[in-house]
């Protein structure tokens, strides 16, 4: 789980907020967890949470490509010891650049080095710059390192969050997950919904969306790790959207799985990664024709991820 107390003194700090843990926040990263093993010692990455956009503007919607949970396993994945995550608030957002180096980085956590990507800024109206951070970390030893950007091609496109999000609000997984390194996926606790499915005779497995970014509405061919549930990855087909047919109010994933599940799916963590688009979300006269699009969209999911239309979901 999250952090919110020091590590052990010492530790290799990744600096930034890491949202999607994208091929360029995985070179930074990368680069402090080797930094660590240099220096003998454990890395972590150090962000905020809430994230700073949901504090300065609370009414804005879900935009989160990993939420804390999924953010620290990927974190973790890529060999570090976690995440290191501050309170932030907006007395937070008024510390100065050289009061944020003294109170976190140098009294609190005792970095012995501090690794950012290029442009990385902080503090006050984010004033604080790379050579803010040499300046001020050079009292106490500790050294920066700075990662040079990563692009997404030859081209120079850019491998950003706001990217990720925009393809994925679009139904592009394949730009999404060349940004990524993987497939995108969401993380929940599988709920109760309405039980339409089960009466569709396609039962599904519901997940809130939470703060999650929502992308495009729409029907997704899906695969499917369930904690706790052995056998690897499970093949599914899943909608994400408001459900128009049956006038849903509000915007959900609804998972169902190729391959009858065995036992009781509530209260099981899934984590539902998309690899392939397959059609808009639109609403349909009757149940009967639901029913018939929905088999029309197992065959679909079938012959997407059996006809390699999915990729393997984690690169990491």
């Amino acid at each position: 789980m999250l952090s919110l107390s020091p590590p052990a003194p010492g530790p290799v700090l990744a600096l930034g907020n890491f949202d999607g843990v994208h091929r360029g926040h995985q070179v930074v990263l990368a680069a402090a967890r080797e930094e660590a093993r240099r220096l003998g010692t454990s890395a972590f990455a150090l962000t905020m949470e809430p994230h700073p956009r949901r504090v300065f503007w609370p009414d804005s919607p879900s935009f989160r490509l990993t939420p804390p949970l999924a953010k620290e396993r990927l974190v973790k994945a890529l060999g570090l010891a976690g995440v290191i995550a501050l309170p932030f608030s907006h007395d937070l957002a008024r510390l100065t650049p050289d009061a944020f180096i003294t109170t976190f980085l140098v009294r609190t956590y005792q970095a012995v080095a501090v690794v950012v990507g290029e442009g990385f800024v902080f503090g006050a109206k984010r004033a604080g710059s790379v050579r803010d951070l040499e300046e001020g970390l050079a009292p106490s030893g500790a050294s920066v390192l700075t990662v040079p950007r990563v692009s997404l091609n030859e081209g120079g496109a850019e491998l950003s969050s706001t990217c990720a999000r925009s393809a994925l609000m679009q139904g592009d997984l394949g730009t999404a997950r060349a940004i990524l390194g993987r497939s995108w996926s969401i993380l929940g606790e599988v709920t109760h919904g309405q039980r339409l499915g089960r009466h569709l005779g396609f039962p599904t497995a519901n997940i809130a969306l939470g703060d999650y970014l929502h992308p495009r509405a729409g029907v997704y061919a899906v695969r499917v790790r369930r904690e706790g549930v052995g056998g690897g990855l499970a093949s599914g087909v899943a909608n994400i959207g408001f459900r128009p047919t049956v006038q849903g109010k509000d915007m959900r994933l609804e998972v169902h799985l190729l391959e009858a599940p065995e036992g009781e799916a509530y209260g099981q963590t899934w984590e539902v990664f998309l690899e392939s688009f397959l059609r808009p979300e639109r609403p349909f006269p009757d149940l009967d024709a639901l029913a018939a699009q929905i088999g029309e969209d197992v065959r679909a999911a079938r012959c997407a991820l059996v006809g390699g239309g999915g990729r393997s979901p984690r690169v990491l």
